[in-house]
């Protein structure tokens, strides 16, 4: 196989699923930010502009735009660039701002709801880093009797695809049932029951 060759069977299973996880979760946070968590927006803008970047690899817009001499696009540029590293960290930030934003009575089982819901997406996110591959190609494997070509299928951007998917629906998935169930701890650890009298 020629050089070029091994660089497309890499670059497009690599493009597929660095699309489908950039694009999911744009609109995940922008489906957020229009209900009102406004701290989403940033991250939605980080996430979108990882999605295009992942497009235009070789055409390098972003990198012109950057060095276009209007303030206003060379600004908006590096902050979006800014926002697509540290996507993470500006989740964080939102999640800082909904305490922040919380009355002062409920800030306390707001802010226990959302730092569970971080831990939750951090821990499912992390699991799936490291057994997506293993958990998919048993699944594979056993719907088609073993019958599979594994290796090659780890090249095809469909299972790339899939393999997104489930990276996203458990990121998604994980946080949500971690901060449901925060959701039902929460009033107990900010108003603790006092302990009844013990009798004589």
């Amino acid at each position: 196989m020629s050089i070029t060759a091994t660089a497309v069977t890499t670059a497009v299973p690599t493009a597929a699923y660095a699309l489908t996880t950039s694009g999911l979760f744009a609109i995940r946070n922008a489906d957020k930010a229009s209900d009102g968590d406004f701290g989403r927006w940033p991250v939605f803008l980080g996430q979108t502009y990882k999605f295009i970047d992942n497009i235009n690899k070789n055409v390098s817009i972003f990198d012109n735009l950057a060095k276009s001499d209007n303030a206003l696009v060379k600004g908006a540029t590096k902050a979006a660039n800014f926002a697509s590293k540290n996507i993470n960290g500006l989740i964080g930030v939102s999640s800082a701002i909904k305490v922040a934003q919380a009355d002062n009575d409920k800030r306390k089982e707001v802010m226990f709801t959302e730092t569970m819901g971080l831990a939750g997406m951090f821990a499912g996110e992390g699991w799936m880093k490291k057994h997506s591959d293993e958990v998919l190609t048993k699944i594979i494997d056993k719907i088609s009797s073993g019958k599979a070509d594994i290796p090659a299928l780890k090249k095809d951007w469909r299972y790339n695809i899939a393999k997104a998917v489930a990276f996203v629906g458990v990121s998604i998935g994980s946080s949500t049932a971690a901060s449901k169930a925060a959701e039902q701890v929460a009033p107990t650890l900010a108003n603790p029951v006092a302990p009844k009298e013990r009798i004589a």
